[in-house]
């Protein structure tokens, strides 16, 4: 289990961080691919591909991964495979910009 110390240490970790910016242009660019993707859905995943949006966006994502992993250690969330990263974050970008919205 990561201590908070831990938490706030690993949202500075940019390796972790470049991975979770790769996982929202992958799902920025799969909503774009929907044959209808809903307004608010489309103009989130447009709005992702400029430098700053997606830095901006990594940030808000990283901090949800990193609560909704809390019961791991340090090395098993920096560990995880780009699969299962890419899997937590399209299921949050879900979540916040539903289907169809």
């Amino acid at each position: 289990m990561a201590t908070l110390m831990e938490e706030r240490a690993l949202f500075g970790c940019d390796d972790l961080r470049g991975k979770v910016e790769a996982a929202i242009v992958n799902k920025a660019y799969a909503i774009l691919q929907e044959a209808t993707p809903g307004a608010v859905r489309k103009a989130w995943a447009v709005g992702v591909f400029t430098p700053s949006s997606v830095r901006s966006e990594a940030e808000r994502f990283l901090l949800y991964l990193l609560a909704a992993n809390a019961a791991f250690t340090p090395a098993q969330i920096t560990g995880a495979t780009d699969a299962t990263l890419s899997t937590k974050i399209a299921d949050v970008v879900d979540r916040i910009y539903p289907i169809g919205v």
